[in-house]
């Protein structure tokens, strides 16, 4: 009997064990790398953006997460010229159910015009891992634009 219990006892600490294994956790809100461009020749701003891997972001024709989006800031008269050009998603099953999502690197571009000097914004991501979502978030840029001779 004694020996049972010991058996027993021995085989739910190593099972416990299994566990408890030690893990590294990505910080969400630490999880991207965001980078601004703006090219003068096609008058296009970039947002480019990089997770790290395990996580991703949300595209448009998502209905749980929010959707990645640019805004450009109307300082200096900056002003988006049509549409913002938004990657495309791609249909997933998530425990939360079927979502959109952004994986590795991707890019929002948006032409703009009639300003002068930087070209400020906010990206609006939100980051979500298999084990939670980060709260969306507003990451603000700033692009230097040469003057215009």
């Amino acid at each position: 009997m004694a020996a049972q219990l010991l058996s027993r006892f021995t085989l739910v600490v190593f099972l416990f064990s299994l566990g408890c294994t030690a893990q590294t956790k990505t910080k969400l809100s630490d999880s991207a790398t965001i980078a601004s461009s703006y090219d003068k020749a096609t008058q296009t701003l970039t947002v480019s953006v990089q997770l790290v891997d395990g996580v991703h972001a949300y595209a448009s024709g998502e209905t749980t997460g929010r959707p990645v989006s640019l805004s450009v800031n109307p300082a200096n008269g900056w002003k988006v010229v049509g549409a913002v050009d938004l990657p495309k998603g791609k249909e997933k099953t998530l425990r939360s159910g079927k979502s959109v999502i952004l994986e590795g690197n991707f890019a929002l571009k948006a032409k703009v015009q009639g300003g002068e000097g930087p070209i400020s914004g906010e990206l609006h991501l939100q980051v979500c891992s298999d084990d939670g979502c980060d709260r969306p978030r507003e990451h603000p840029f700033t692009v230097k634009v040469p003057k215009s001779k």
